[in-house]
């Protein structure tokens, strides 16, 4: 069972990746990609969904982007879909807002671990019936949604392995309850959850849950998220893709 891992060297920058903001409907790159809007419980909310414009079937991702949307991960969104998913990145703070309204970002993080997983599991529900899902669905999570995706971990159903980047890691009266491959990703600058990793490693191993565990040194949160101001580490970016894509090569798609 693979541990937590340490970034120590620098790699080779990745290749430039597509500029965001291409239009609803656009197709790139073999891709088929539009913006939709979706009924959730309370409202709606407006997602974006991509895949390859020639596939028939294909295993499903759902991406949870952090509070400002699908605009955070929309590069990430398209590598997944090349490699043969259709991905669906719901923008959740939508039902309460725009993007880059700062209340609308604060009623989402203020939601109760309930409302977070019901938001997750309409996502879920939306992508594995669209005609082209086989039905298999990943999540991959990205700094928000922890308590939804602990819920999720416990009662998976159609979910066949989660990823998790910069989150607080499931306590240790969740991972008893864990049914799915996890694969875990952490930022060594963010404080809010580099005390907890070594403890819930121990106590993943010891549940003999399947996990893989990363730590990336020199990195803070949201070092995944492509509207940072910061200078983007695209080794680290790179490296974090392609454990990524492996991982869920693995547990997602079929053999």
């Amino acid at each position: 069972m693979p541990g937590r891992r340490t970034l120590l060297a620098a790699l080779a920058a990745a290749a430039v990746l597509p500029a965001l903001g291409r239009r609803a409907g656009a197709q790139s790159e073999g891709l088929a990609e539009r913006t939709v809007d979706y009924p959730v419980a309370g409202g709606r909310c407006a997602g974006l969904l991509v895949h390859q414009a020639a596939l028939a079937k294909m295993p499903a991702i759902v991406v949870v982007p952090e509070t400002s949307g699908a605009v955070s991960c929309t590069r990430l969104a398209r590598r997944l879909a090349r490699q043969g998913y259709m991905v669906f990145v719901p923008s959740f703070v939508t039902l309460y807002g725009s993007p880059d309204d700062k209340a609308a970002r604060t009623k989402l993080n203020n939601l109760t671990p309930a409302n977070v997983t019901a938001l997750i599991r309409s996502a879920i529900d939306f992508l594995a019936a669209q005609p082209q899902s086989s039905g298999t669905v990943a999540l991959v999570a990205l700094g928000w949604g922890a308590a939804g995706c602990a819920a999720i971990a416990a009662d998976p159903g159609p979910v066949k392995a989660l990823v998790l980047f910069y989150m607080a890691p499931p306590t240790g009266e969740q991972i008893p309850a864990i049914k799915v491959p996890l694969q875990l990703h952490y930022a060594a600058l963010d404080e809010r959850t580099m005390a907890l990793v070594e403890p819930a490693e121990r106590k993943l191993m010891g549940h003999s849950k399947v996990f893989e565990q990363y730590v990336y040194e020199g990195q803070t949160a949201s070092f995944m998220n492509e509207q940072t101001d910061r200078k983007v580490d695209d080794a680290v970016v790179a490296l974090a893709f392609d454990r990524m894509e492996f991982f869920l090569a693995r547990y997602v798609k079929p053999r």
